[in-house]
Parts: structure tokens; C-alpha cells; sequence
């Protein structure tokens, strides 16, 4: 199933990419998917942000719709770090469920398919 089946058989609201600055040739693209981790999130992407490299690298930001705050907090993120941060607003309508229980299968795909590095890391918004 290519991303345009995968999006006609599970999109049901349009994810949206907020502006960036972010490289269009990263090394690494660090994918961080999101939702309810208010008390994990700004170290998270601070511990992501502080890194020293010598190579271009981007975050994949998925949000998921948070209703604690998360979501406030990914969007200050992305417009302070525009030169580093993809932000990609999801909704809760697209959940891929498994056993009738919501999963961040979609947002995880659609993170994958949004990167553009070489390299995948992959840092869940409650991980630092």
C-alpha cells in the first residue's frame, strides 16, 4: 500500500504541516510522536535541541491533538525553532485502532513518510 492508499483508507481529517525553515537535505531526522506528554515534552525536544552535531538534522513533530497542553506547547517549539522543528498537527480522527483501542500507528507512518534524512531516530515525546 503506497501513502496516497494508506491516507484514502485511514485520513479522515487532513494533517497540517505548519511553516518551517527546517533543511531539505537533513542527515537525521528525528521522529517524536506526541500526545498527552505535557510533562515530558519540553525535555524531550530540549534534549533533542542541544545536541552537537556536525551535520544538518530535522524534528518530525507529531501532535495528536493533546487536550493538556502538549499540542500549546509543540506549537512554541516549532515557531522558535523553525530551522529545526517540522510540526505536523494531527488529529485523533485518523487513530489507527487496534483491539478498539486507539494506536499512534498513523502518526508514526506519517512521520516516516515526512522524513527527509538519510538516518531515522525515533524519540517518543515522553523520551529524553
Amino acid at each position: 500500500m503506497d501513502f496516497q492508499d494508506f491516507k484514502l483508507k485511514y485520513q479522515k481529517k487532513e494533517v497540517l504541516e505548519g511553516l518551517n525553515e527546517a533543511p531539505k537535505t537533513p542527515l537525521v531526522s528525528v521522529l517524536v510522536q506526541t500526545y498527552q506528554h505535557v510533562d515530558y515534552i519540553k525535555e524531550c525536544l530540549d534534549s533533542i535541541l542541544m545536541q552537537k552535531t556536525n551535520f544538518e538534522f530535522e524534528i518530525i513533530l507529531g501532535e495528536d491533538t493533546s487536550d493538556d497542553g502538549t499540542r500549546e506547547i509543540c506549537l512554541n517549539y516549532a515557531k522558535q525553532h523553525p530551522n529545526k522543528t517540522r510540526l505536523f498537527l494531527h488529529y485523533r480522527e485518523n487513530d489507527i485502532h487496534i483491539g478498539g483501542s486507539p494506536t499512534g500507528r498513523f502518526i508514526l507512518i506519517s512521520n516516516l513518510i515526512s522524513a527527509r534524512g538519510n538516518y531515522i531516530a525515533l524519540c517518543e515525546g515522553d523520551d529524553y
